[in-house]
């Protein structure tokens, strides 16, 4: 596909410029692939975002993730899968996975931890 842009330098002049628009499609990487809450399996993320602002889950919500397996028992959070690039991790359990954010509370049980650490305990030690 061809595009045009015509402009003028000074009032006489008209200069043409002719690029071309190639596609590229865009990848789009999920930031949950899956919300477990009371024996439902939910895949749609702003289905999600709306179940974990109702549970006030919004360190959750604020933080940079991809591909996150989550569950909510007990209004806690249990993360089984993904990675946790950044934000605060408020509390909750930690199975497995990546953590590369600020760890204030909860159970780490498995996984790469690449964070600041702050409280909690941790399992692998």
């Amino acid at each position: 596909m061809l595009g045009f842009f015509i402009f003028t330098k000074k009032i006489h002049l008209v200069y043409l410029v002719i690029f071309r628009l190639e596609y590229i499609p865009q990848v789009y990487i999920m930031k949950y692939k899956e919300l477990l809450i009371d024996n439902r399996s939910i895949k749609n993320e702003r289905e999600i975002n709306t179940i974990l602002k109702s549970q006030k889950f919004y360190w959750l919500i604020d933080s940079e993730m991809e591909e996150a397996k989550i569950e909510i028992k007990k209004n806690t959070i249990i993360w089984h899968s993904g990675d946790f690039y950044s934000g605060n991790w408020e509390y909750g359990i930690f199975k497995d996975g990546n953590f590369y954010g600020n760890w204030k509370n909860g159970i780490f049980e498995k996984g790469n931890f690449k964070g600041k650490w702050n409280s909690g305990l941790n399992n692998q030690n």
